[in-house]
């Protein structure tokens, strides 16, 4: 199923893990070539025009005008991180582990936090939605470590992980933790973003707009 189809089905049954997987940096085993077939299918020149037919004129969504500006921001910030992830990940399966900037893949995979980050900030997202930010923080801390332990080994501090995305820990390599470090904070921001309104647990049951703002 194409990419924006599940995020249509995701809307339409309010399903927020499924919607979680249409922003995930790892395909379904299902589509394994998911990522590359979004990212071929967006035009690199174009992409707001591009989302936009896919989103607010899409007749299988039927999204608010503050939804549809919230989900064009997050997906065009996807949209480049696929795109520096894939080079990552060709490098790397290549042999050419030096070549893989995750530190690109971090800064980039961050600029999809802080769009997800401000969709809730401005209430244009739903409380059903939430796990996706679940998502946003455990591929921050992912790329993070990638990002260190790739450059702890362009030192000579370290040696690189193998293999795809994966979730180890990265002290005791004996580099640096700058994007471990970095992504500490911006997970506490998003821990914040969740638990700062007392109503959070009651909108989750009544569907309400996830907001910072509910005592209006």
């Amino acid at each position: 199923m194409d990419l924006f189809d599940e995020f249509a089905a995701a809307n339409a049954t309010e399903q927020g893990y499924a919607l979680a997987t249409t922003i995930s940096p790892e395909p379904p085993k299902d589509d394994p070539a998911r990522l590359y077939n979004f990212y071929r299918s967006i035009n690199a020149h174009s992409v707001i025009n591009d989302l936009k037919y896919k989103l607010q004129y899409n007749p299988k969504l039927h999204l608010s005008k503050e939804e549809v500006t919230g989900w064009l921001e997050v997906f065009a910030a996807f949209h480049k991180f696929t795109g520096i992830l894939l080079s990552a990940e060709e490098a790397q399966n290549t042999g050419r582990e030096a070549e893989a900037r995750w530190g690109d893949v971090y800064e980039a995979w961050k600029d999809v936090v802080n769009a997800l980050v401000k969709g809730y900030l401005s209430t244009a997202f739903y409380a059903w939605t939430i796990p996706c930010l679940y998502v946003a923080g455990k591929y921050l801390r992912i790329f993070a470590i990638k990002a260190d332990d790739s450059a702890a080994l362009q030192t000579g501090n370290g040696f690189a992980y193998g293999g795809g995305i994966q979730e180890e820990d990265a002290f005791g390599t004996g580099g640096k933790h700058e994007k471990l470090e970095d992504a500490a904070r911006q997970i506490n921001k998003i821990f914040g973003l969740c638990v700062s309104d007392r109503y959070v647990e009651s909108t989750l049951h009544t569907q309400q707009p996830y907001s910072m703002t509910w005592l209006r």
